[in-house]
């Protein structure tokens, strides 16, 4: 390879590694925010599932110490409806949650990696001429 060439591989290389660089610390900005924001929810939502879960409690409890014949009327069967769609809110809520705590920033990485890669290539480039 001659010098020149060299020159402009020695170019492309430093600002790649620039902007990598650049971009490393704005993706670990970005993980740490994602996590912490996620976090968060989560903790918000685990409180609203378990607000959810206490008026279910309270619904199921209610509807127990009705007599067999409230039970069976439109009232009953309209708490029975209640207490099957609020355990249904909170089977979603759960399935928010489990979304929100398998979520992993570092999936991030792989853009971090192939910015790597091109530089490693770059490198071999230069020391194959």
């Amino acid at each position: 390879m001659n010098k020149d060439r060299r020159k402009e591989l020695n170019s492309i290389y430093d600002k790649l590694d620039e902007k990598k660089t650049y971009f490393d610390n704005k993706m670990q900005g970005l993980r740490d925010a994602i996590s912490a924001l996620t976090e968060e929810v989560a903790l918000d939502i685990e409180t609203l599932r378990d607000d959810l879960e206490s008026v279910k409690d309270q619904e199921q409890e209610a509807y127990g110490n009705l007599s067999e014949g409230l039970q069976q009327s439109e009232r009953g069967q309209a708490m029975t409806e209640a207490i099957d769609s609020m355990e249904e809110g909170v089977s979603k809520i759960e399935d928010i949650l489990s979304t929100l705590r398998d979520f992993d920033p570092d999936d991030l990485l792989d853009i971090e990696n192939d910015a790597t890669e091109v530089l490693e290539a770059i490198d071999n480039a230069k020391g194959e001429s």
